[in-house]
């Protein structure tokens, strides 16, 4: 049923850039700095965190640890999925942003240790989705010679999340509360998990067959 409201897949022949390319780099790299702005968040707040919870340096480094263990563990499932296509990378991406972002801000609402290391793992499950499929989506959409500016600007978007979550977060959690920094940071990804939907989903390996072809070719002139 979700799958019948997307666009129906578009692709050139490969080697050339594939229709809605730069929407699709846009969008993607906006949506990696709400990711790393998440991440940065319990950094920011860590002091005021740890007061209010009555928790120590060790406890408050175990809800990161955990997201990063479970992040580990669901980027195998969401890779697997992908590369097999048994859902459209659309819908992976899509449910995975939402999901990672209103674990986020549910991270405002913990009550003691438990329930944030529970919430920060959920974090970790959806943030696999994105970080196993983006990356090879815009592998799909640009052909070889475009590919490092296409990285570099995506790239470039995980700092910018993290200068931006960590001085939110801090903002926030000076003024307001540690738990409105996880409210805020959350809930956009939310909104606009959506927007990956009306995106171009370019058939997978499309920009590959013509590397695999020039790397044939290059061996038969060798020999």
């Amino acid at each position: 049923m979700a799958k019948c409201l997307l666009r129906p897949s578009k692709g050139t022949k490969n080697g050339e850039r594939q229709p809605g390319a730069r929407r699709a780099l846009f969008t993607l790299s906006c949506i990696n700095v709400l990711n790393f702005a998440d991440r940065y968040v319990p950094a920011a707040v860590k002091t005021s965190m740890e007061e209010d919870l009555k928790i120590n340096d060790w406890e408050s480094a175990l809800p990161s640890m955990a997201m990063t263990a479970v992040f580990t563990v669901a980027s195998l499932i969401f890779g697997l999925l992908a590369d097999r296509e048994v859902l459209d990378r659309r819908i992976i991406l899509a449910s995975g942003i939402a999901f990672w972002s209103f674990a986020t801000a549910l991270s405002g609402f913990a009550q003691d240790l438990q329930q944030l290391i529970l919430f920060r793992s959920l974090v970790g499950v959806g943030e696999a989705s994105f970080a196993t499929v983006a990356s090879p989506m815009i592998t799909d959409f640009y052909p070889g010679p475009q590919r490092n500016r296409a990285f570099t600007i995506f790239g470039l978007s995980a700092p910018v999340g993290a200068a931006i979550g960590f001085g939110i977060g801090s903002m926030l959690g000076a003024h307001l509360g540690w738990r409105y920094a996880f409210f805020v940071c959350g809930f956009p990804g939310v909104m606009v998990a959506f927007t990956v939907l009306l995106l171009n989903d370019p058939p997978m390996g499309i920009n590959d067959s013509e590397e695999l072809n020039d790397d044939a070719d290059s061996e038969s002139e060798s020999l």
